[in-house]
């Protein structure tokens, strides 16, 4: 490789705001972090991958890693870690190898859907089966895709993985963790503080000295003890409860994808969601059904959030609390296009304007599983969109 050549860092468009500030710490600087295009199902797009990989090796540019995301922020999608796993081989016969680094932040906790009550990860032919057996999803519900599946086995072939008990783990907030495969990358990172303990052979690892706050309350990683030895991280504990809400982002979806219209004050909007969900993450957009403008229809959904936003009022005010995001072309070039058009939208419009207005819902609970509940929440979720568009409406 060429001297002066710090290497580049790839990540998917998706990555997390965090990485920003990752390779500015380091010294790496954004011009050495590159993004990799997304497709329209929000998962990094391994041609894309493999094209750059390819002109960094003819570059004779460093590679220092590969970052795949199992939980987008933003989409919940799950990148394919196994498609980045055969690639990494397919290099090194080549004499090419790279980092491979999981940021399962969001999604790391899923992992425990696929283990069964020994910890073991299940084959796919069975595992449907097993999670409609132990009650964890309804037989109606087609999760996960192949494409998921594998991407959760193929973790164990990553460097290292990020996960945050915070999230998924139902953990109080600042619980955090990091799995590392080779363990000497602790040396390269530690520091000791002579005043408060001795690097000896025989002491205990000592959180502050491995990671950049230093000293650390410990009471987030007792509650994430106490909770894995209380909920195990398997089918039996945590996949229960990860499945089951898991269902009620699909079933959520399915129920956006049919509805199409709903009609208020007189009028008629249309409703699409953004992409069937890898994980229990929906977003979804309304649009007066006539209108072509993007910029009307990003203003129509803003005024939808700030109806159900947490900044409305008291939070139990309302039925329905969301969240919202910006799918710009920015951070995500053309992939939102066809998700406008299924909103009536026409192509030069997004030329135009290349950012769309989504709300954005995490579908946490594990208790719209069965039919009866889901209606009832379902049928809430009409009744306040419709009371809602109708105030809209009689505003302008």
């Amino acid at each position: 490789m060429q001297s002066g050549k710090l290497g580049k860092l790839l990540v998917p468009q998706s990555k997390h705001y965090s990485w920003t500030k990752a390779v500015d710490v380091l010294g790496i600087g954004q011009e050495n972090m590159v993004y990799i295009q997304v497709k329209d199902n929000y998962r990094m797009d391994i041609d894309v991958l493999k094209a750059t990989i390819d002109k960094f090796v003819s570059e004779k540019t460093p590679i220092l890693g590969v970052v795949a995301v199992a939980g987008t922020t933003e989409e919940g999608a799950i990148d394919e870690v196994h498609e980045i796993v055969k690639l990494r081989e397919e290099y090194k016969k080549e004499g090419v190898s790279f980092y491979i680094h999981v940021d399962a932040a969001y999604g790391g906790y899923t992992r425990s859907v696929f283990l069964d009550e020994n910890d073991q990860f299940m084959g796919f032919d069975n595992l449907k089966q097993k999670l409609h057996d132990q009650g964890v999803l309804h037989k109606e519900i087609n999760w996960p895709s192949r494409d998921v599946y594998e991407a959760y086995k193929a973790m164990a072939n990553a460097d290292s993985i990020t996960l945050d008990p915070h999230k998924m783990g139902y953990i109080p907030y600042a619980a955090g963790g990091v799995v590392l495969k080779d363990k000497r990358a602790l040396d390269l990172i530690s520091y000791f503080a002579a005043y408060v303990f001795e690097k000896t052979e025989d002491n205990p690892m000592l959180l502050g000295s491995y990671i950049m706050e230093g000293s650390k309350a410990g009471a987030a990683a007792a509650a994430v003890w106490t909770a894995h030895r209380v909920v195990p991280l398997n089918i039996s504990g945590y996949g229960r409860i990860i499945g089951r809400s898991v269902e009620g982002a699909v079933r959520f979806y399915n129920s956006l994808l049919s509805t199409k219209v709903v009609e208020a004050a007189g009028k008629k909007f249309v409703v699409a969601p953004l992409t069937n969900p890898d994980f229990n993450i929906i977003n979804f957009a309304f649009n007066e059904v006539g209108n072509t403008s993007l910029k009307a229809m990003d203003e129509l959904n803003q005024k939808v959030y700030e109806q159900c936003s947490y900044n409305s009022g008291p939070v139990f005010y309302d039925d329905w609390i969301t969240s919202k995001t910006d799918l710009s072309y920015e951070d995500y070039g053309d992939a939102p296009k066809s998700f406008v058009a299924e909103l009536g939208i026409p192509a030069e419009e997004w030329d135009n304007v290349r950012s769309v207005y989504v709300l954005r819902s995490c579908v946490l609970t594990p208790f719209l599983i069965h039919n009866t509940t889901y209606d009832e929440y379902w049928g809430n979720f009409v009744k306040t969109m419709q009371k809602i568009l109708g105030v809209i409406v009689k505003a302008r």
